[in-house]
């Protein structure tokens, strides 16, 4: 194969073939349809029973399912050669949402069963994939969840723990979603991820709403064995508000991890509810820590103020979604500390926060950059 130049490869007819991004849905969800056709098709005929559409020509239709049931889905698909059709049968799913547990819900895991407490592990390769971890010294109690990444070769897969669906609208306050994490990575110059998403949809779309790698990844030094954390005081806290998605009665979480083949990823203390910022800490000392951070707006440069008797871990810039955009460790000089906004690249205009990880906990304030 390859070989002869004089060969002519025999024209082919068209065969019919797609994927969806779900075939379980919620009543009135749009799902996305795919086309995989080979053989350089020219046109498309689609039929969706119980959606609307009913039938699309286009490429890669949107339907959206107003009824409960169970659908077939065909495609004709046609190059010029000929025509050819493939349907799946009871191919999309459609319910009502069920609303999912109250809140508070909490995970430790220190239970000797894994998953529990109705986490689901999402391992897509069955490869290595989320485990209970006993040997490093956990962020509270005896156990954690690690994940494996210095001997996982399948770069690029995600293996996720997901929650269990929460009814948002059950807490009072202002929802978040927090953890705290542990890592390290094996090389300086590539790091695995770790992503938190949410889905209102019944889980056929998702949302970034955290994310790090690199150095606001790690929480201890490069290295080529195993890392195992050595302390509790190395645990990064991860804490999201889910303020923009406190009304739905059906929220899907992941935690997800993306391996790199970097080292050991740890999770734990898994917490939906209060701000994370107050669990686990002494209020008290949390309160005491009177910081000021100027101008507000503020336009190329911030000051924070109030922290010149504290141990400064880092300092994260952090947008609306929770992806972090700037990010300072090691604080040695915290009498006075200023922020370049311009530095290394410039901030976007918009709402961030500003969240401080001090020996007593995390402390956040809120600033506008013009």
């Amino acid at each position: 194969t390859g070989c002869d130049s004089n060969y002519v490869s025999p024209t082919c007819n068209a065969v019919a073939d797609f994927i969806s991004n779900g075939q379980s849905v919620c009543i009135g969800n749009d799902v996305l349809f795919t086309n995989k056709t080979l053989n350089n098709p020219t046109s498309f005929q689609w039929y969706f029973q119980g959606g609307t559409p009913a039938t699309s020509t286009a490429v890669n239709p949107t339907v959206t399912y107003n009824s409960v049931g169970v659908f077939n889905v065909t495609l004709v698909a046609t190059n010029a050669n000929g025509t050819d059709s493939i349907t799946f049968q009871n191919y999309i799913t459609v319910v009502n949402p069920i609303s999912g547990q109250v809140i508070p819900y909490s995970e430790d895991f220190e239970s000797l069963v894994f998953p529990s407490n109705g986490i689901v592990v999402d391992n897509p390769d069955t490869g290595i994939t989320w485990e209970r971890d006993t040997t490093a010294v956990a962020y509270e109690g005896f156990g954690s969840a690690k994940i494996n990444n210095l001997i996982n070769t399948n770069y690029g897969q995600s293996d996720a723990l997901i929650l269990p669906t929460v009814d948002l609208t059950s807490f009072a306050e202002t929802p978040y979603i927090s953890f705290r994490w542990a890592y390290a990575r094996s090389d300086a110059n590539y790091s695995d991820e770790l992503i938190v998403l949410i889905s209102t949809d019944c889980g056929v779309n998702f949302t970034q709403i955290f994310y790090r790698t690199g150095s606001a990844m790690a929480t201890g030094p490069t290295q080529t064995t195993p890392y195992s954390p050595d302390s509790n005081t190395v645990w990064k806290l991860c804490n999201v508000s889910l303020a923009g998605y406190a009304s739905s009665t059906n929220a899907i979480l992941k935690i997800v991890n993306v391996t790199d083949g970097g080292n050991n990823l740890y999770i734990d203390n898994i917490n939906l509810g209060a701000n994370g910022t107050t669990l686990g800490v002494n209020e008290n000392d949390i309160d005491a820590i009177k910081i000021e951070v100027y101008p507000n707006p503020a336009s190329d440069q911030i000051l924070i103020e109030g922290l010149e008797n504290e141990k400064v871990k880092s300092i994260s810039l952090v947008d609306v979604l929770g992806n972090i955009v700037l990010y300072k460790q090691n604080i040695k000089d915290t009498k006075n500390i200023s922020i370049d906004l311009r530095e290394p690249v410039s901030i976007l205009s918009g709402i961030y926060f500003i969240q401080i990880e001090t020996e007593k906990g995390q402390v956040e304030r809120k600033f506008v950059k013009q």
